[in-house]
């Protein structure tokens, strides 16, 4: 079974204003997976909610776990469309590792 879920830790903890935001980042990005509202994003919320997470460095932070439980990457920040050949880059990087996932699943 493969699972992508996408937990957002919002600036607000204004639970109408981080929905909104939240669909509008789903609906530009073409997101078809859950992203779930986590909470504020403050370092000692995240490690709260995800204890995994030692040392938090910056947000957004991509952490993709395969079907036993094993953190097999872990990604901060985001390089967007405006950073060129590096957001190519990461765009392939998340692909690589989400079908070296699945690829270990369905077999």
């Amino acid at each position: 079974l493969a699972v992508v879920v996408g937990l957002a830790f919002e600036m607000s903890d204004d639970l109408e204003r981080s929905t909104r935001q939240l669909e509008r980042f789903r609906e530009r990005h073409d997101i078809p997976y859950p992203l779930l509202i986590a909470g504020v994003a403050d370092k000692a919320s995240v490690a709260a909610k995800v204890p995994m997470i030692d040392a938090l460095r910056s947000f957004p932070t991509a952490i993709f776990i395969d079907a036993e439980g094993r953190v097999r990457a872990v990604y901060t920040g985001f390089s967007g469309p405006a950073t060129g050949e590096a957001h190519k880059r990461l765009h392939a990087q998340f692909n690589g590792i989400v079908r070296e996932m699945l690829d270990e699943v369905i077999k």
